[in-house]
């Protein structure tokens, strides 16, 4: 009897302990990841799809302010945009057969940089009622989103001592060729590592080097550009090559145990656009009223969802103005949320 009371007891203690052990390693591997969790996130998306203002708007978010540096190199960044967006404009007009009156502008275009006489042309050139024209039909042609705002004010941006805001540079517009790091401190032990990668058809060759140890995809569609075709072909839609190269990520073998968030973005510029251009005629299967922007958006958002031959799979997708830092900041907080939601769920939390 007391060789059977102790073995019983000696069998509690063993089941005690590794109930005990299994407790403490759990909590061990709560406290490493809690330690220091670093999370790998890509940016992706075609060119212009906004990916860097994003990463622009996460900086600001978490209170990492533009350096005076960068503040300088903005300014010739901005200078350079009006330059470009007042030369497409002209080159526009002569493709389109409006007529102008540019050569004020044109006899001032040799000038080095944004001077005080080639501002005065291009202002005298914005005033006018057939750029004005032109730039209405901007998506046939390739423009720079950032024309309208940075041309409207090109008074206070020529200015000698113009030193641009944080709005001026969420506006201006810079091409991605390199990859781009940037650590995001979430709170004082989490970091998320966003990688902005460019997103022209050249570049993306550059993506699978750093799809390794992704714990989330932050994918970035530009929904303003339904009626816009490529830069480079000058004949595919889009939105339609957006859609295609989503497809091919969120069906990659390596990202279906991944975190997928869809920012479809310029929400802002796509309400502006629908009145004017319907989304039928390009996009036929669009049976929804055409000047509605909730049926337009539900219409685009509803093609996303399809692409992932999991249907079952949850794909976040959320309707983005990123140059608007007050809803992009609640939008980013639901993202991050999401990231290290999907990540404590590894771990049993």
């Amino acid at each position: 009897m007391c060789g059977t009371s102790q073995s019983a007891d000696d069998l509690e203690r063993s089941l005690q302990s590794k109930v005990i052990d299994k407790k403490l390693l759990e909590e061990q591997r709560v406290r490493q990841v809690a330690a220091k969790r670093t999370f790998k996130v890509l940016l992706l998306g075609a060119a212009e799809s906004g990916k860097s203002t994003i990463l622009k708007q996460m900086r600001l978010c978490h209170n990492s302010p533009f350096t005076e540096f960068e503040y300088t190199t903005y300014r010739c960044v901005i200078h350079s945009n009006i330059i470009m967006c007042a030369k497409a404009l002209i080159f526009a007009m002569e493709f389109l057969k409006i007529p102008v009156d540019s050569q004020i502008f044109m006899g001032s275009q040799q000038a080095d940089g944004l001077s005080p006489e080639l501002a005065n042309a291009i202002r005298t050139f914005w005033g006018d009622a057939g750029v004005r024209y032109c730039y209405s039909r901007a998506n046939e042609f390739q423009l720079m989103d950032c024309c309208l705002v940075f041309l409207n004010d090109i008074t206070r941006i020529s200015d000698p001592n113009y030193k641009p805001t944080d709005q001026d540079i969420l506006n201006s517009r810079t091409i991605t060729t390199a990859v781009v790091e940037v650590p995001i401190h979430i709170d004082s032990h989490t970091i998320l590592s966003l990688y902005d990668v460019g997103g022209q058809r050249s570049e993306r060759k550059k993506w699978a080097s750093h799809f390794d140890d992704v714990r989330a995809i932050i994918f970035l569609m530009a929904v303003s550009e339904y009626d816009q075709v490529l830069f480079e072909d000058h004949r595919t839609n889009r939105m339609v090559e957006s859609l295609l190269l989503f497809a091919s990520v969120c069906n990659h073998v390596m990202f279906r145990k991944r975190a997928l968030i869809v920012f479809l973005n310029k929400i802002d510029l796509f309400r502006a656009k629908i009145p004017h251009s319907p989304i039928s005629i390009h996009f036929s299967d669009f049976s929804g009223m055409p000047e509605s922007f909730d049926e337009g958006i539900q219409f685009f958002e509803g093609m996303i969802k399809q692409s992932s031959q999991d249907k079952s799979r949850e794909i976040f997708v959320h309707h983005t103005f990123a140059t608007d830092t007050k809803q992009i900041k609640n939008v980013i907080a639901n993202v991050e949320k999401v990231i290290l939601g999907a990540e404590l769920d590894k771990i049993g939390m």
